[in-house]
């Protein structure tokens, strides 16, 4: 009996034998963002023939056509969109649903109207197609 009252009246001793647990010290090597990458030659060759198109000399000579058409691309870029590349048919439907890319794709048409470019004319499709080529077709 007295066997057991001893065990149980021990004093409690911290175990040192665990091991501690050390932090890791923080990294301190830079973290690697990431950049645009550069125009392709391909790309610019394509900008300096739009920029020789009637539809460029119309939007450049009028400040409110550039504004909407610079606030569009902003728009496009925020929402995680490469404007130099066609969007999905999933992404298509998710831009047609907001309010905010309607509004801002109505301005864009409204100021290349009030300054003679349409592009739903064959002639305007038909210049900007000279250039770009035909858009690549994905059934996503």
């Amino acid at each position: 009996m007295q066997r057991i009252l001893g065990t149980t009246i021990r004093i409690a001793r911290p175990l040192h034998h665990r091991a501690l647990y050390i932090p890791r010290p923080f990294s301190t090597s830079t973290r690697r963002l990431a950049t645009p990458s550069p125009e392709s030659p391909e790309d610019l060759l394509k900008f300096e023939k739009f920029q020789n198109t009637t539809v460029f000399k119309a939007l450049r000579d009028n400040p409110d056509a550039s504004r909407a058409l610079g606030d569009f691309i902003a728009f496009i870029k925020k929402q995680g969109l490469d404007y130099r590349t066609p969007p999905s048919k999933i992404a298509m439907i998710k831009l047609a649903m907001n309010p905010e890319f309607r509004a801002a794709f109505q301005k864009v048409n409204e100021e290349c109207m009030k300054v003679g470019v349409d592009f739903s004319s064959k002639e305007v499709q038909q210049e900007i197609m000279d250039i770009f080529g035909k858009p690549p077709t994905s059934d996503d």
